[in-house]
């Protein structure tokens, strides 16, 4: 082969080179979009033995109400929202996470946060008489909750929204708790005008936590 040839033959193999190269950057790089493909899950943890739940008072319109002592606010206009201040604990694999990303084939992605204990119980009370129940006693017919939550259903976790977790066909046994939920009273009630603390009771892992909800004054 002369000195032309040899330089043709060796642009070529060079060229056939750089061309796997780059077939085998395309390859790795679709490799990596079916990794980050559709549905995603982005699924961060909180745990009560880190510390309660903290609660906000929203108005109607889901404003910011910063709650004082000598306003009285309208019971039906209002809601108290929970939130953790405690830090997350991002989740990649386990059954709750393979058994959320499954469902979520609707969707283009998903955030979601959740306290890890398991609830056995929850009861809402007042340290004062709330419309003829003595104090302590539970109030949970008088309220809703209202979140994301997470239930176990044939064997497999699923996220269902119900109205109202407080509903006694509801076994919260079976229940993952958001790290978010709105708690609501409802209508109807003939409640007397006066300031009244909520507190929130959950039983878990064989302890009782008495979280306060919120200190207010309320009217019809």
């Amino acid at each position: 082969m002369d000195k032309k040839g040899c330089d043709k033959y060796k642009a070529m193999k060079i060229q056939m080179i750089l061309l796997l190269v780059i077939l085998f950057l395309s390859c790795s790089k679709n490799t990596e979009n079916q990794n980050d493909s559709f549905p995603y899950l982005i699924l961060e943890s909180y745990s009560l033995n880190d510390g309660p739940y903290i609660f906000s008072c929203f108005d109607e319109n889901d404003k910011f109400i910063d709650v004082n002592d000598e306003s009285y606010y309208s019971y039906n206009k209002l809601s108290f929202m929970s939130y953790s201040n405690n830090s997350s604990r991002l989740i990649k694999t386990g059954k709750l996470y393979d058994d959320l990303l499954s469902s979520l084939y609707k969707y283009n992605g998903y955030n979601y946060s959740f306290i890890e204990n398991s609830i056995d119980s929850i009861m809402i009370y007042s340290d004062s008489i709330f419309c003829g129940i003595p104090k302590e006693e539970s109030l949970n017919r008088f309220f809703e909750m209202e979140g994301l939550f997470v239930r176990i259903v044939n064997g497999k976790y699923e996220l269902y929204n119900d109205c109202n977790i407080l509903n006694n066909d509801t076994n919260i046994s079976e229940i993952l708790f958001p790290e978010q939920f709105r708690l609501r009273l409802v209508k109807g009630i003939d409640l007397e005008r006066k300031t009244y603390q909520f507190y929130i009771r959950l039983k878990y892992e064989n302890k009782i936590e008495n979280i306060k909800i919120v200190k207010i004054n309320l009217s019809k």
